[in-house]
């Protein structure tokens, strides 16, 4: 097809191709559809080559949990391709475990990852990618949770698995009523009667021989047991008095994943002892991007603030494109370098900054899920105040689980969407594959947050989509507005968009140690990487940059002139 003078026909099926493989992801990018100039007449659409100078291309992760070791097969394939293509990343949006991905990936392209997955044989693992290497570690013995919430992670395998059959559920009942009795052995005085009857004496440990000389063993016993009971109610509530989880697994965690950590055996470092090696590399990371950043992609990490009540991003960006967020009224935070690379940021009204020490907070900020992980407080400040605020941050999924109009807002050309839950239909409903027929209290709170940002990443794809349909509908080249980037306002793009997703529903947000709902199949994250791996090399990839979703028909056009699902 020759592509430097398309007909409509050529630029509808460019637009609409349906599933697509990654060579056509990649021959697509090099393209754009922009507004054609005509002195006379009604204005169109026209396929053009896009510069590499002028392309911007971001990937867009989304959140997900344990299915975020999908994402990171994902992206071992993607970013293989696009180093032999010589196409590079423009821009890495992260939200929730698509933050930490993220984090993997900018680990990488800054150079500073663990060597111990290239050079140490006990580490070392068959993926190309740093991020890859860290699932696939995790997950060597099938217990990962324990190196995201620690020694809670028996909280994890008994929400995703449950009890494994009837008979561990009779052994605890029987459990529970030997302690009962053990505490308190007046819960058998009703069996005295009993007793008497069949001629049975019991021991006087159970049965006083008068009523008056037991009373003291009585009252022992119930302060006793009082006692007891009000001391095990306050250890429990001091554990889980901000979250079901702690964040200090996660501390370590990232920690060692910086050239001097030591992934051999599980970190056990004090609280402070980890706090301080992630503030150190955090620094380290922050000044080495300041020292590339013309030659390194641009990360944003997104966060929901509750000090504030909206949606946070915390950036290392280049200046136009901080200015380009704060034109978009988005709360954008970027991490403070020097003071000479901090007045160019400072410039703009509005701007917000954190220290460079907090950058791995807000990485664990990004996928502090509400109630399973606690609130991060981190400093935000603004040049030219005299106080520093502190605010607290949790999970970014909460509003922001599809970055995708965060990577547009940012001035991406082309954006490719990787996320861990499978295309809807629409008009259909998914039926559900559970052996039990209720849900359990945290299981059923897990699925409902699934479920949330599930249909917040479909409401943000279908909203984009809809853009791109309107633009091309009514093709001018500028929009009047208060941003101005030249005489007429800001530039209206049409901005192509891929989506992968995996073709049916992975595992829950925390099964971590891997199990299916749906039968007695078992599932890790190394199952779940390679998953990711072969999707990537197959013809699984959406071109949702007119129809958000397979199945999705256009009201105001005849269905004749479409493609159908799966055409391309």
């Amino acid at each position: 097809m020759d592509r430097s003078n398309p007909s409509k026909t050529a630029i509808e099926s460019f637009l609409d191709p349906g599933y697509m493989d990654l060579e056509q992801v990649l021959d697509s990018i090099d393209y754009e559809v922009v507004p054609s100039a005509r002195v006379f007449g009604k204005s169109g659409v026209e396929l053009r080559r896009c510069p590499p100078g002028k392309r911007k291309l971001a990937v867009a992760i989304s959140g997900g949990g344990a299915s975020g070791a999908y994402t990171a097969g994902l992206l071992e394939v993607l970013l293989d391709r696009l180093r032999k293509r010589g196409i590079e990343v423009g821009l890495l949006v992260g939200t929730s475990s698509g933050a930490l991905n993220g984090y993997g990936v900018f680990l990488q392209e800054l150079g500073l990852g663990n060597p111990q997955f290239k050079s140490e044989p006990t580490v070392r693992q068959p993926y190309e990618t740093f991020l890859a290497s860290v699932w696939s570690y995790l997950a060597r013995d099938g217990l990962a949770s324990r190196w995201i919430v620690g020694k809670r992670s028996w909280i994890v395998r008994l929400a995703s698995r449950g009890l494994p059959s009837d008979r561990a559920r009779l052994w605890l009942v029987l459990a529970v009523l030997a302690v009962a009795v053990l505490l308190q052995p007046e819960l058998l005085l009703p069996l005295a009667g009993l007793a008497a009857v069949a001629g049975i004496e019991l021991p006087s440990w159970i049965v006083p021989d008068a009523v008056a000389p037991g009373a003291p063993v009585l009252f022992g016993r119930a302060l006793f047991t009082t006692l007891l009971l009000c001391v095990a109610a306050w250890l429990v509530v001091r554990a889980f008095r901000q979250s079901l989880f702690p964040d200090l697994p996660l501390f370590r965690l990232l920690a060692n994943t910086g050239p001097d950590g030591d992934l051999r055996r599980y970190p056990r470092s004090s609280r402070g002892q980890a706090i301080d090696r992630a503030n150190v590399l955090s620094r380290n990371l922050v000044n080495a991007w300041y020292r590339r950043r013309r030659e390194l992609p641009e990360f944003i990490l997104t966060g929901t603030d509750l000090s504030a009540a909206r949606e946070c991003l915390f950036t290392l960006v280049r200046p136009e494109t901080y200015a380009l967020l704060l034109r978009r009224d988005w709360m954008t935070v970027q991490f403070d370098g020097d003071s000479k690379d901090a007045d160019r940021y400072s410039s703009d009204r509005g701007a917000l900054f954190a220290l460079p020490e907090c950058f791995l907070k807000s990485v664990v900020a990004s996928t502090a899920v509400p109630g399973a992980f606690p609130t991060q407080r981190i400093r935000i400040y603004r040049t030219d105040a005299t106080e520093v605020e502190h605010h607290h941050v949790v999970d970014g999924g909460v509003l922001n689980n599809s970055p995708i109009h965060i990577a547009i807002d940012a001035g991406a050309t082309h954006v490719i969407s990787l996320e861990t839950q499978p295309l809807s239909k629409v008009g259909r409903s998914r039926k559900g594959k559970r052996r039990r027929a209720t849900y359990g209290l945290l299981e059923a709170a897990l699925a409902t947050f699934t479920t949330v940002l599930e249909r917040a990443t479909d409401e943000d794809i279908r909203r984009t989509a809809s853009w791109n349909r309107y633009l091309i509908s009514r093709p001018r080249r500028r929009e009047p507005g208060r941003g101005r980037e030249g005489k007429g306002g800001h530039e209206r793009r049409i901005v192509p968009l891929f989506r992968v997703a995996p073709r049916e529903r992975l595992v829950g947000t925390v099964e971590f140690d891997g199990r299916f709902e749906r039968g007695k199949r078992t599932m890790t994250p190394r199952d779940l990487l390679r998953q990711g791996i072969l999707d990537m090399k197959g013809r699984n990839v959406w071109a949702a940059t007119v129809r958000h979703e397979p199945g999705w028909k256009d009201p105001h056009r005849s269905s004749s002139s479409r493609p159908e699902e799966g055409e391309g």
